[in-house]
């Protein structure tokens, strides 16, 4: 039978009870799966505003704001629905269980995202989402199709933690790895010694421990230029780095911002060389460290740290990163935490011969490129997984495959 959805469902609109509910907002929902953000913990609340709906299990949530999102959730006990969520309420032939499947189904997405108005922040609503013209199976039909896709998204589901775990398991490895290494080098049983920094703990005895300010040439913060001169440096030539361009394990990405050479021959902002370790000297990520292998510039955020002969430049960076906790907790603050640059110089670190230092930084090197490797492959299964996940809840709605009842 083919009808349209505001025949077979009603909005649920009203603010019935007045009682403490767990409240469920747009943010609470994860996109084209039909669930809660795992791990969500659902806030008590009483209504507040108009629009809001006290939603009873059995009914289906559809987020309004930005439809193309695909966020909906099919109710399981009673809550309270935010007023950027449409609340369903499924007639006698509908099954609560195939509507939250339809919610999050293709075909139903694409229908509320070109019909929503708005380009920015489109938005739908139920009239619009009502329209909605779908084939609707018996209800036997419907609840066969509902247990299918809850047992095969449920092993869809499991194949995906398990891969999401191992990338978790990656991670921790790569710390753990980069952590032993800087600290005790490739040998696997050192002979120690007591490095007599607490938080350096024991060290081989062959290397040495020394202040920061020993094996640098120079330590830099970047700048922003004043608006005024901003506007006349704008240009390709140099990239003009912030902590947002620094990713997780040294990496950098692609600048977000650019200047013209003149800003470094104006003296605007400083000149940081290829090869230089950078931190984040204030804000949120304070003590997050990449490396630079381009020259560069940066705002006031970024410190640069230019190595001496006397240390190779990436096992500099790779110390600095090992270290970058127990650095932030020792940093001096009020209400930010705050790199200076004498704090860094002052910093203690254990240095082995260049040698060495190089065949860590390498080690290293090559380790964290294959881990990266084994979590990239990982998330394109979990892509696959995702897509197949949606590809056949829309297949199975719509009648493209064939479920017994």
């Amino acid at each position: 039978m083919t009808t349209r959805l505001k025949r077979i469902a009603t909005l649920q609109s009203e603010c019935s009870s007045n009682d403490m509910r767990p409240y469920v907002a747009l943010e609470h929902l994860e996109s084209w799966t039909g669930k809660l953000i795992e791990g969500t913990e659902l806030p008590m609340r009483k209504p507040a505003s108009t629009g809001m709906a006290t939603a009873e299990p059995g009914d289906v949530l559809f987020g309004k704001l930005r439809p193309y999102l695909a966020k909906s959730w099919a109710v399981h006990q009673p809550v309270l629905a935010s007023t950027e969520l449409v609340c369903m309420r499924p007639h006698t032939q509908l099954n609560a269980r195939w509507l939250g499947y339809l919610a999050s189904s293709v075909p139903f997405v694409e229908w509320t995202t070109a019909t929503s108005d708005g380009a920015k922040m489109p938005r739908t609503n139920w009239e619009k989402m009502g329209l909605y013209e779908l084939s609707l199976p018996s209800l036997s039909e419907q609840r066969a199709i509902a247990d299918y896709l809850d047992t095969e998204t449920a092993r869809i589901d499991t194949l995906i933690s398990k891969k999401r775990h191992l990338i978790d398991l990656l991670v921790e490895r790569r710390t753990a790895l980069i952590t032993q290494t800087v600290t005790r080098g490739l040998d696997p049983s050192p002979r120690l010694r007591p490095s007599n920094i607490d938080w350096l703990g024991d060290i081989p005895e062959h290397w040495d421990v020394s202040q920061l300010r020993r094996f640098v040439k120079s330590v830099k913060t970047g700048s922003t230029p004043a608006s005024t001169e901003l506007k006349s440096v704008v240009g390709d030539d140099i990239a003009w780095l912030s902590p947002g361009d620094i990713g997780s394990v040294l990496q950098m990405k692609q600048p977000s911002r650019t200047l013209a050479k003149m800003a470094v021959d104006n003296g605007l902002v400083p000149v940081f060389p290829a090869e230089s370790t950078l931190i984040v000297g204030i804000g949120a990520t304070t003590g997050r460290v990449g490396h630079s292998s381009k020259l560069s510039t940066g705002n006031q955020q970024l410190t640069c740290i230019v190595a001496s002969d006397r240390i190779f430049p990436r096992f500099l960076s790779w110390q600095l990163w090992a270290h970058a906790k127990e650095i932030r907790a020792m940093v001096p603050y009020t209400t930010l935490p705050i790199l200076t640059n004498e704090f860094l110089l002052s910093l203690s670190f254990a240095v082995p011969s260049l040698k060495e230092q190089q065949e860590i930084a390498d080690y290293l090197d090559a380790e964290s490129a294959r881990i990266d490797a084994l979590s990239s492959r990982a998330m394109a299964v979990i892509k696959l997984l995702e897509e197949y996940r949606t590809a056949l809840i829309s297949a199975a709605v719509t009648g493209q495959i064939s479920i017994e009842a």
